[in-house]
């Protein structure tokens, strides 16, 4: 129900522009109390146009609408309230430049006033952003995401029986066991077990290997379905860079995984879009030659050329 004022609406109202003052710009701020009527400083501005200026009825000079009206407006306390916060926090929020508050849409006696359409948009966007609070558990006096907390738990379970409960290690505690060496080789037994239970073959594990690698399959399928659209000849298809990675990924953490998928994508390349395995082949080739891949272009070519589904043999 926002409603346009037009130089024309006011001057409807009158106008003297023999009353009007001429403001130098050099003196002019616009933080200044006006001196005199506005409507007679616009009346001398009407009258002192050019011929070909815009009509008065569309020069906009202001806007009005009823949850602009001042006592619809929203204080700094109720703003905190639409959003969920105390009136401190938000008072915090906006002297720091933090959390994209609004910029009030009044002023009224030195205190900030808000539209509540626009307080409860911020509201609802500072919900949004924040979707992840909804999830966050506490853990050890801690906040964190429910499967950050099931890794600590995981690990800290493998750890104590590594340390503890193993009695070859459990007497490097004693002091005449403390030196430099001992240190890093229980690191390094500590970084294998973590390192063993990133990406397993079978369930569990860091991150779910098989389920990764049908994730990765389906992304490249879906990548070759809409190039089928346009291009039906086309010697290899586009990967797109973030799958790719995802694959590299699973190569250097689970390459039997990888080798199984590699294989599934080329047969359902074949027999969904009719795609000859060369293409699919030099599509994968392609795509994993990436600059930030930590496998090198050697290794990498010997495992796709194990990982590729032999020929079949023609039939005589």
């Amino acid at each position: 129900m926002a409603v346009t004022v037009t130089a024309a609406d006011l001057l409807e109202a009158g106008g003297d522009a023999t009353r009007a003052t001429v403001a130098a710009i050099a003196e002019f701020s616009p933080d200044s109390p006006g001196q005199g009527r506005w409507s007679d400083d616009l009346a001398l501005w009407a009258a002192r146009r050019p011929a070909d200026a815009l009509p008065l009825a569309k020069c906009v000079v202001n806007v009005t609408a009823p949850e602009l009206a001042g006592d619809r407006l929203v204080s700094v306390t109720e703003l905190a309230a639409i959003g969920g916060i105390a009136p401190s926090t938000l008072r915090a929020y906006i002297s720091r430049g933090e959390e994209q508050v609004p910029s009030p849409q009044a002023v009224i006696g030195g205190r900030s006033a808000w539209s509540r359409a626009v307080a409860e948009e911020w509201a609802e966007q500072r919900r949004r952003d924040n979707a992840a609070e909804t999830v966050a558990i506490n853990h050890g006096g801690a906040d964190m995401h429910p499967g950050t907390a099931e890794v600590c738990d995981r690990f800290e379970r493998i750890f104590y029986s590594a340390l503890w409960e193993n009695p070859g290690r459990r007497k490097r505690w004693a002091l005449r066991w403390r030196d430099q060496a001992a240190v890093r080789d229980i690191a390094a037994g500590l970084a294998r077990y973590v390192a063993a239970d990133v990406a397993p073959s079978g369930d569990g594990g860091i991150v779910p290997a098989q389920d990764l690698a049908v994730t990765i399959q389906h992304a490249i399928l879906d990548h070759f379905a809409e190039q089928q659209d346009s291009d039906h000849n086309s010697v290899f298809y586009w990967i797109a860079p973030h799958v790719a990675r995802m694959l590299d990924w699973l190569i250097r953490h689970n390459p039997d995984s990888a080798q199984h998928t590699i294989g599934e994508l080329i047969g359902a390349a074949e027999r969904r879009f009719e795609i000859p395995r060369e293409v699919t082949e030099q599509s994968l080739r392609l795509a994993l030659d990436l600059p930030s891949s930590k496998l090198d272009s050697e290794r990498r070519r010997e495992f796709l050329s194990r990982a590729f589904p032999p020929q079949a043999t023609p039939a005589v």
